[in-house]
């Protein structure tokens, strides 16, 4: 699943600027809206299929087709 994704945007960084507490804390800060935003992503993908779909998305499907 999507929300289980291990991020660590850190490791993009140049060696020089990993050990500044600001860009630490900027990539916290990003890491944790990545994790809600795959989150909701996951539960988009799981409400595309009928088997996998929670009450929301069914009732989304109902009124789309309406």
């Amino acid at each position: 699943m999507l929300n289980q994704r291990e991020m660590d945007l850190i490791s993009y960084l140049p060696d020089y600027l990993r050990g500044i507490r600001e860009f630490n804390e900027i990539g916290g800060a990003e890491e944790n809206e990545l994790r809600q935003l795959y989150s909701s992503i996951g539960i988009l993908w799981d409400n595309s299929f009928i088997v996998s779909s929670d009450y929301q998305g069914i009732k989304m499907g109902v009124i789309v087709r309406n």
